[in-house]
């Protein structure tokens, strides 16, 4: 079982006291200087929070969110797995019982230096062969990121190492569009046709 929700930061989000906030996200916050990195990141874990009620699993208050030996965050306590990103104004998390990881990516222009660096070849063909080379290229790289972040090692991964288009990788990828923005998922143990995307309006992602 794997859902994915979707939110978009231009809606108003809910005013939030930081002591119901996790600690690594009270912490980022802090960090973060830009008002609309801010938003994203307070959005991420009201998302997270939502996901997991609706998907049934227990929501600690705050949640218990530590960090993997590469930098990938998990929960402490439960059964719940998730994977979370952000681009644009779009919020995207994806919630179950197997290790999953997802992305959401603002189509951008193609990067020819950045295929050479980051694409196997059978992946900068498809780019060249499409008919909007922008959106296949963005859609590459987020299948690439959520191959990376499913392992849990996130950019510690060569990109070049793998291929997305790779029949057993492939196997495992879903992907979408809504707008300007297109969406990966991936899961070892996910498939496809058993992923649902939500969208929820920011002003349901109350604590």
């Amino acid at each position: 079982m794997l859902k994915l929700y979707l939110s978009f930061t231009d809606e108003d989000l809910p005013n939030v006291p930081v002591e119901k906030l996790s600690f690594y996200r009270a912490e980022k916050l802090l960090r973060l200087k830009d008002q609309q990195a801010r938003r994203l990141s307070l959005c991420a874990e009201l998302l997270l929070r939502y996901a997991m009620l609706d998907c049934g699993f227990p929501v600690a208050e705050p949640l218990s969110i530590e960090k993997g030996e590469y930098g990938k965050p998990y929960l402490k306590t439960g059964e719940c797995r998730f994977s979370l990103s952000h681009s644009g104004n779009a919020v995207l998390c994806a919630v179950g019982d197997r290790e999953c990881g997802v992305d959401v990516q603002l189509i951008r222009p193609m990067n020819k230096a950045l295929m050479e660096r980051s694409y196997t070849q059978d992946e900068r063909e498809c780019v060249y062969a499409a008919e909007d080379k922008d959106e296949a290229f963005t859609a590459i790289w987020a299948k690439k990121e959520s191959v990376a972040k499913a392992s849990g090692r996130g950019l510690t991964v060569p990109f070049r190492s793998f291929s997305v288009l790779d029949a057993e990788t492939a196997e495992h990828l879903w992907q979408n569009r809504i707008g300007r923005y297109v969406m990966a998922a991936y899961g070892e143990e996910v498939y496809p046709d058993s992923i649902t995307l939500i969208q929820v309006k920011a002003s349901a992602l109350q604590i």
